[in-house]
């Protein structure tokens, strides 16, 4: 007899007639019975894993959850946590004192600034005006024009200043420091734009017409020290606090003891200008041997740093003008 799988020529097992499966049909039955097993197996860890993967978020959350607990709720605060915090902000009030108050409180001077109304003049039709008063000063002086360096391009820069052109090279809400060597003609220049703005001012009043003073009162820097020891009080340096001033060869004044405390006239001026300055008050001019940067050796940091905020500073190079006149 045949072996009993369909399509199977092979004799049955045994070599007999009894209809069942040949051998060969009985190993290769073995062997799809272990692969079998082998893919159950497989697809039970697959099925495992995708079970576990499944519980997952529901374990996570339950530990979350356990985490909660333990944490301390808003009714509980933590003490040593509060206490950080404000630690971490006291260091940031004082990071931002140091670092943006000082930016928030040069915008702030500049939008506390009254309107600004210049001089109705042109530089073209001013500086010929200023001009001839230069030169009525230096002839004064048994002195003529004559123009070094950049001194004439300052010059000219200065006129636009002063009537408020405020396309000029200098920032005319802050003063002027004009600095430069022994007998350069600092002071001549700027009594000339004093003479200057006083007619050009006296004129407008005259016809009622409206402008920001740009005029100024002018004060040597020794007769300040001079009068402070005078005086013997401080309070007589009131009278420079208010209204633009300029004071005249800073730098070479000397400290004067009131009550036994050295003070130097001059600097509590500046000082006391300032704090007015920053709350939109009026410009401050100087005029000195000292470079800027001299001026913090001199009159130390707290002075050194404030010359850089209130003043446009302004080189003026040449000859000394006193000099060549004698040798004249």
């Amino acid at each position: 007899m045949r072996c009993s799988t369909p399509g199977c020529a092979a004799p049955a097992s045994g070599g007999q007639n009894t209809g069942t499966p040949c051998i060969v049909m009985q190993s290769e039955a073995k062997h799809l019975s272990s692969a079998n097993k082998e893919c159950n197996k497989r697809f039970l860890a697959e099925q495992q894993a995708q079970n576990d993967d499944a519980k997952e978020p529901a374990r996570n959350e339950k530990k979350i959850n356990q985490n909660k607990k333990t944490m301390p709720t808003p009714d509980t605060p933590n003490p040593r946590a509060i206490a950080y915090m404000e630690r971490l902000k006291a260091r940031e009030r004082a990071e931002y004192d140091t670092s943006i108050t000082s930016l928030m409180a040069h915008a702030g001077r500049r939008s506390a600034r009254q309107p600004f109304t210049p001089y109705p003049y042109t530089i073209d039709q001013a500086y010929p005006l200023a001009l001839q008063l230069y030169e009525q000063r230096l002839a004064s002086l048994g002195r003529k024009l004559v123009w070094e360096s950049d001194s004439e391009m300052i010059f000219r820069e200065l006129v636009r200043y002063f009537i408020g052109d405020a396309g000029g090279l200098y920032d005319i809400h802050r003063g002027i420091y004009l600095f430069g060597d022994f007998g350069t003609g600092k002071t001549v220049i700027m009594q000339t734009m004093q003479d200057f703005t006083r007619l050009i001012e006296e004129r407008l009043t005259a016809a009622s017409v409206a402008y920001t003073p740009r005029g100024f009162r002018l004060s040597h820097a020794r007769d300040i020290a001079m009068e402070i020891q005078r005086s013997a009080r401080t309070d007589s340096l009131r009278q420079y606090h208010a209204g633009i001033w300029l004071f005249d060869d800073m730098g070479h004044e000397e400290e004067k003891k009131i009550y036994g405390n050295d003070i130097n006239a001059l600097a509590e001026i500046l000082l006391a200008r300032y704090n007015r300055y920053q709350a939109g008050g009026p410009p401050t001019h100087c005029t000195s041997n000292l470079a800027p940067h001299e001026c913090r050796e001199a009159y130390g940091d707290r002075i050194g740093s404030r010359v850089f905020e209130l003043f446009n500073h302004v080189y003026l190079d040449g000859s000394d003008k006193r000099k060549l006149n004698n040798e004249r």
